[in-house]
């Protein structure tokens, strides 16, 4: 007589496939995002996602310190590492070839150029523009930031903030002291962790255009939860 054994494999609870979940913090990135980067503090824009499809292209004018200059790139750089869907931040000799503007010197000098921004630029030493297409993509952008009145912690703080600004984040808000988009008066001159992951999410692959606060919601669950 012959037996047969059927050997059937058990799966424990451990071994029992578990579906990712947003964690807290996930939760309180979503919820900055739609704070931060829906929309413009200024202008009256829709506060829907809007960013650069094309590279962004800075052209440096005024009288930029070495400090300055060495702000910059180390924010470019940041930038640059943080996007993951091939956007970058570059610089270009040439005027003609840009399309971002970046003015560092005196305020009446900046308003001589662009006086479209000259009573918000004199008002606050500091300010950013951006314009986009019938779809909803930046594709120029003009940066001021004082460095003749303002003092040095202003200056380096700025730079990140104006830069952050112009490329679609920007809002700001009380609610992270810490953070670059703290809307009193501050001197952060560092992105925290969660500054890092707005800039990179909305620079992801996955990341679209042109979202309300509703419909962006769901994306930004779903770039999370793939992530882990």
């Amino acid at each position: 007589m012959m037996f047969a054994a059927l050997l059937t494999g058990c799966i424990t609870k451990d071994e029992e496939e578990v579906e990712p979940e947003l964690t807290q913090y996930d939760e309180s990135v979503i919820s900055y995002f739609k704070e931060i980067a829906l929309g413009f503090q200024f202008g009256g824009s829709s506060e829907i996602t809007r960013r650069w499809q094309t590279d962004v292209k800075v052209y440096i004018e005024g009288t930029p310190t070495a400090e300055n200059l060495s702000e910059f790139q180390k924010v470019r750089s940041e930038i640059n590492a943080l996007a993951t869907n091939g956007f970058s931040v570059e610089v270009v000799t040439d005027k003609s070839q840009s399309n971002l503007s970046l003015y560092f010197g005196d305020a009446n000098e900046f308003s001589r150029l662009y006086p479209s921004l000259e009573g918000v630029a004199k008002a606050n030493l500091r300010t950013f523009a951006v314009w986009w297409n019938a779809s909803n993509e930046i594709n120029r952008s003009v940066i001021f930031i004082d460095n003749i009145v303002a003092s040095a912690p202003q200056q380096k703080s700025w730079v990140r903030g104006m830069l952050a600004g112009a490329i679609g984040l920007g809002q700001v808000s009380p609610l992270y002291p810490e953070s670059i988009f703290y809307s009193r008066a501050n001197t952060n001159s560092a992105f925290t962790q969660m500054d890092k992951d707005l800039i990179r999410l909305l620079y992801h692959q996955d990341m679209r255009i042109g979202l309300s606060e509703e419909e962006v919601g769901p994306v930004l669950e779903n770039i999370l939860l793939n992530e882990k």
